[in-house]
C-alpha cells in the first residue's frame, strides 16, 4: 500500500543522502573509519578510541562495541551520521 511505498522511498532518499556524504569526503563508511582510526594509531587506549569513534562523521548508521583491557572499559556506541555529544558508560 501506499505506507510501503513511503517507506522504500524514504529509505532510497536516506541511503542516497549518505551516499552523496560519503561521496563529498564528508563522511566515511563504517568499515574505512574504523580502519583508519587504527592505522593512524596502533597503540590507541580504550578513552580515545570511544572519543574518535563518537565523532567521526559516519555514513550509516552502526552498533559499535568497544572494549578496554582495563575493569570498567566497556561502551556501546549507537551512532549515525552524526556525531554524539555523549554516551553512557557500561
Amino acid at each position: 500500500g501506499e505506507g510501503a511505498l513511503h517507506t522504500v522511498v524514504s529509505e532510497v532518499l536516506r541511503r542516497g543522502v549518505a551516499m552523496l556524504g560519503a561521496l563529498s569526503g564528508r563522511c566515511r563508511s563504517v568499515g574505512f573509519a574504523v580502519r583508519q582510526l587504527l592505522e593512524q594509531d596502533p597503540t590507541l587506549r580504550f578513552e580515545g578510541a570511544l572519543e574518535q569513534l563518537s565523532r567521526i562523521p559516519l555514513v550509516a548508521p552502526v552498533y559499535f562495541t568497544l572494549c578496554g583491557t582495563e575493569p570498567g572499559e566497556g561502551a556501546i556506541l549507537v551512532r549515525g551520521p552524526s556525531p554524539l555529544s555523549s554516551f553512557p558508560p557500561l
